[in-house]
């Protein structure tokens, strides 16, 4: 049986904006099945929204010539929970913000090294198996390289790989 003030916990620092990268490891290996579970689900709504904000900017761009920006991709937040209410209906728009943020960061660098004349690298799709977590205020980053899922009627427990970059 999950223990629910765990998961609740696992809710709250998930609503609050507060599952960063060393949150996320220590739950990932936390005793309860159901909390492991719930954490991947959770990386991979936000990966899932990462990688929509993504397509929104490059397919903008493609077609248009249009810079699609935080602020454009934030404002249409309450539109894609009410539309998705189990998937990205279950976030908090700050924690939401967090994850276009960290989209934004990642194009940043993209220009920048464009402007200093480096090879620029577009930024990538993050498939559901490559989950990275990372904040700036902490060092060194870890990733799930495999996740295995387990059917509802099975163990609750999903099997993961983790891996530090090299």
């Amino acid at each position: 049986m999950p223990n629910v003030g765990n998961a609740e916990s696992l809710w709250a620092l998930n609503l609050s904006g507060g599952l960063d990268e060393k949150t996320a490891m220590n739950t990932l290996e936390h005793d309860d099945p159901f909390i492991r579970l719930w954490t991947v689900r959770l990386l991979a709504d936000h990966c899932d929204l990462y990688n929509a904000a993504l397509e929104e900017r490059r397919e903008a761009w493609r077609m248009r010539q249009v810079p699609v920006t935080f602020g454009t991709q934030s404002a249409q937040l309450k539109d894609i929970r009410a539309a998705d209410r189990d998937g990205q209906g279950r976030h908090s728009f700050t924690a939401q913000q967090q994850t276009l943020r960290r989209l934004g960061v990642v194009f940043q660098g993209f220009y920048d090294r464009c402007r200093a004349g480096q090879q620029p690298g577009y930024p990538r799709f993050k498939p559901p198996s490559r989950i990275t977590v990372t904040t700036p205020s902490l060092v060194g980053r870890r990733r799930i390289s495999s996740i295995v899922l387990p059917l509802p009627l099975m163990a609750p427990s999903p099997s993961l790989k983790l891996m530090d970059p090299p």
